[in-house]
Formats: structure tokens, C-alpha cells, sequence
């Protein structure tokens, strides 16, 4: 997990970024389990909520990293070696969430984390959650 985290309020609204028009599963899974992981945290999930967490996913091969471009590359997510027998194509699915009060001028909230694999199966996307709901904790 990396980002800049501060307290959430009681109640957010979350939003999940669906440029195809229809939802992904992995966003829709994604969305449930982290509003089952803020309810535990006493973090009320409502469409009306001043406070908006907007969620984005990218999938990419796990043999592709991220870096942010500065003098010496500054790894984001470090590429995996290439197997040299896969027993299938492994894949990162990184989310990225901004928070920002739609009435107030401070600073958002940036939270981003991801977890790899042959399938993104609902238990690593609800660990996933989980993590992310803890930093913003």
C-alpha cells in the first residue's frame, strides 16, 4: 500500500471508474469488498455522501512494471521475472482510489495497491480490500 492516508469521515460514497460502460467484475467485487471492510470499521457506505472515494483498476501482465520517471527510475511495482514454464498468464490488478470532499478544499486522500496472480480470485480481492480499508483507517 502506498499513498497519502488521513482519518475517513463516517459516511463516504464510493465510485468506481467504468469506462466501458458496464462494470468489470473485478470493480464490482472490488467495490463490495471494500464497503464490507469500511462497515467493520464503522464507515458508513451512502449514495449521498459528501466525502467521494473514487476507485480505478488497471490489469497488466506481472512481467511489466511501474516506475514514476525521475533520474534513476523509482519503482512503483517492480516487474516479475518471467517464468521459464508458466502454469498460466500471471497478472497484477492495481487500484488506485482518490478521496476528496466535494465541499471542502483540502488535499486528497491517494491510496494505491495490488495484488498479483493467475485469476483474481474473491479471496485476494476481499485481502486487498481489507488492506486498503486498514491504511485509510
Amino acid at each position: 500500500m502506498t499513498g497519502r492516508a488521513s482519518p475517513l469521515p463516517k459516511t463516504v460514497k464510493i465510485a468506481a471508474a467504468d469506462p466501458d460502460g458496464k462494470t468489470s467484475v473485478p470493480s464490482g467485487q472490488l467495490v463490495e469488498a471494500l464497503s464490507r471492510a469500511l462497515n467493520q470499521r464503522g464507515v458508513v457506505i451512502a449514495a449521498d455522501a459528501a466525502f467521494v472515494l473514487n476507485l480505478t483498476l488497471a490489469k497488466r501482465p506481472d512481467t511489466v512494471g511501474v516506475a514514476q520517471e525521475t533520474s534513476s527510475p523509482m519503482w512503483l511495482s517492480r516487474a516479475a521475472r518471467p517464468h521459464i514454464l508458466p502454469a498460466c498468464r500471471r497478472q497484477r490488478l492495481r487500484v488506485t482510489i482518490v478521496g476528496r470532499d466535494i465541499s471542502a478544499q483540502q488535499p486528497p486522500l491517494l491510496v494505491q495497491g495490488e495484488v498479483g496472480g493467475c485469476g483474481h480470485e474473491a479471496a485476494q480481492i476481499a485481502n486487498l480490500a481489507n488492506a486498503i480499508a486498514a491504511y485509510m483507517d
